[in-house]
Order: C-alpha cells, then structure tokens, then sequence
C-alpha cells in the first residue's frame, strides 16, 4: 500500500534550519508519511536516524530536478513539497488532507509565513512581501486570508500535489532556480487543473533579510518569472508585466520631458500618486516607515527590469 503523503526536501547540503524543518515535519499529527531528503551530497546526522527519512544523494541540481528525482524515487498518493528552510505547523499534513479527501482538489498549497524569531531586517521583508502594493493577489501566500480559494499558482515551499497530476501535467522544469511551480501550476491549469489556497496548511518560511539579499531573491523570482511567463503566456498573465510597465513607463516619461513639456504635469501627477499611495501602504507599519517604503520602490524597480531580463533570456537547455 502506498504511503499518503511523500515530503519532498531538495537542499544543499546539512545545516541547523534543515534540522528545523525535519523536526517540524516528523512532529505532525498526521502519521502516514515519509520524507525524502534530496542534498548534493549524502551526509549523517543523529536526528535523520529514523526510519520515516529517506536520504538520497542527486548531486548539484537546481530544485526542480531534486524534487524530481524525489518522485521518481518514492510512492505516495500525495506529494508534500517544502523548503529546507521552512518550517511546517504541527497539522500541517492533517489539514491537507482534510481538503485532499475531495476528490476535486488536485493541488493545494498555504501561506508561508514569517517566523516569529526573524530578525528585524528578516520581519521588514516579510512586511513587504505580504504588502498588497508588494505582491498584489500574491500576497495572500504571506498572511493568512481567505479559507479557500482558487489561485493562478502557489510557490513548492508550501504545495501538495496528488500523484495522479504528474501522469498528466508532466514533471517540473529542471533549468531554472525558480518559477518551475509556477510553471507547472500553469501547465496543469491548461488542463482544467485548479491550484486551490487554504489559510489552514501553513509554514514558516525563512526570509532573506533586507536589503541586498531581498532583493536578488526579488531579482531571481523576476528573471525566472519573465523566462517561464514567455512559455506559457495568456492575456491573463498581463498581471505579472505590471512592475515592467511601470519601469518602462519611468524610462519613457523621462525621456519624454525632453522633448514634450506638456507631458510634464501628467508624468508629475502620476508619480506624485504612486509616492502618494506607498506612502499610505506603509502607515500600518509607521515604524519602518523608511524601509517599507523604500522597500516597496525597489522592489518594483528590481522586479520589473528582472522580469523583463528574464523574457528575452535564453537557456542552452530550454525546457
């Protein structure tokens, strides 16, 4: 009889937020489980002595192909993906399943949140990430919201995903360091597949603290973001151009004053309003107001000229 759920963690290599995520993820009410443990390198460890881990060898991959060597490896029913650097609530596997019993629900996934022992530059960044200005939509993956609803895509640090869905949808892309879950949530959705959110299956998620480490990790989700949209385009992933548009429509309006001084009250207006309403997303969080607000702008700076970078990319192995 094959396990339920098969926890998938691709990582480097050992460290003490691995130790973390291990712990969290043996610790759950739900028992029907195994994890496979996918670093670049076999290790030992006291705490991996049990016989609900399996540890697995893949040499330096990125993430997508760990986690597929994972699955070609395993048996479950469901496939339970998490980040080494994330940490699940004691019920995590309880509550998917609770949902995963409706044979409608295919994949499912949670928020991941900020650990309450980050650091101040760490809890800035998951402000910013669950900032409505931030992320838009996709800031519901960084707060608990709605109980259930239907999303574009969901990230594999928190992402449960029936068996039956590979046979169908395929595997992960394996040459990007990101994106390969955004990917596949498109993929699966161009078969009638729904990624479906529930604020119950959650996990904390390590965040790289502001400012330089932020923002490459912005930069990197932008560039794998842009290369992957460009695969799988459709009118409605216009949304992800927003931050591009805004860059380009900087670029523009400045070049632009040059030449057409009746552009300069519009142009002025519009970043008058936009400063206008950063402003008003970081009030809530007052304290840091400077880096919230900083923050936000870089972000859509980085974002947009990363997703635009990442559209034009090639890759020698395009998949």
């Amino acid at each position: 009889m094959k396990t339920y759920f098969v926890i998938i963690i691709p990582c480097k290599g050992y460290n003490e937020y691995l130790n973390k995520t291990i712990k969290g993820c043996l610790n759950q009410t739900f028992k029907d489980f195994k994890i496979y443990l996918l670093p670049d390198n076999n290790f030992e460890n006291n705490i991996f002595k049990n016989d609900k881990i399996v540890i697995k060898s893949t040499g330096n991959y990125f993430p997508g192909k760990k986690r597929n060597i994972g699955i070609e490896i395993s048996e479950a029913e469901v496939y339970a993906f998490i980040d080494s650097d994330a940490i699940p609530e004691r019920v995590w596997l309880e509550k998917a399943y609770n949902y995963l019993k409706d044979e409608k629900i295919k994949i499912i996934g949670g928020p991941n949140l900020t650990p309450a022992e980050s650091n101040l530059r760490e809890k800035i960044s998951g402000i910013l990430l669950s900032n409505f200005l931030v992320t838009g939509k996709f800031s519901i993956r960084y707060k608990k919201n709605l109980k259930l609803e239907t999303v574009l895509e969901l990230p594999l640090c928190n992402l449960f995903i029936k068996n039956e869905v590979f046979k169908s949808v395929g595997k992960f892309k394996e040459n990007t360091l990101t994106a390969e879950d955004a990917d596949f949530c498109f993929r699966a959705k161009k078969l009638g597949i729904d990624t479906k959110y529930s604020s119950e299956i959650v996990v904390y998620h390590k965040r790289r603290p502001i400012f330089l480490p932020y923002l490459n990790q912005i930069f990197q989700y932008a560039f794998d973001k842009g290369y992957r949209i460009k695969k799988n385009f459709v009118p409605k992933y216009l949304y992800y151009f927003l931050p591009s548009f805004f860059l380009i429509f900087l670029l523009i309006g400045l070049y632009s004053l040059i030449f057409f001084k009746y552009f300069l009250f519009f142009y002025c207006f519009f970043i008058s309003l936009y400063f206008f309403l950063v402003f008003i997303s970081c009030l809530i969080n007052w304290k840091y107001l400077f880096y919230i607000f900083s923050g936000i702008i870089l972000t859509h700076l980085v974002y947009g000229s990363g997703f635009i970078i990442g559209l034009f990319s090639k890759r020698e192995n395009e998949n």
